[in-house]
């Protein structure tokens, strides 16, 4: 039972690493979206695939920023990688604005506590 619980911060601690690194993935392949659909004249029936791939790669940004919220960082590592997340969404420009939301804002607050806790 005793090696169980000492598993546990391991699991969180790559479970975050794993979430931030799907994160910056999928936030690769939303500007990838958003500068194929720039590069598309205005009305292209070509955009409306595309708008409808950036609508779901939003959507699965905001659940990995949910998700990453909810999970502490176990080590210094965790918390790099939270923060990275973190400043990558606060530094998004306005035209990138779907991806600020509640989801941000808890996500902030859970890095504070993390840092409150691991530093």
């Amino acid at each position: 039972m005793e090696s169980g619980k000492q598993d546990r911060p391991k699991t969180i601690a790559l479970n975050v690493i794993h979430l931030c690194d799907r994160y910056q993935r999928l936030n690769k392949r939303r500007l990838e979206l958003d500068q194929r659909i720039m590069a598309l004249p205005s009305g292209s029936p070509e955009c409306d695939p595309l708008w409808q791939e950036l609508d779901v790669a939003l959507t699965e940004v905001n659940t990995l920023v949910a998700q990453l919220a909810t999970m502490p960082a176990a080590d210094q590592a965790g918390l790099r990688a939270k923060a990275a997340v973190l400043a990558l969404l606060l530094r998004a420009p306005a035209a990138n604005a779907a991806t600020l939301g509640s989801e941000t804002m808890a996500l902030a607050l859970s890095v504070a506590d993390d840092v409150a806790e691991l530093v």
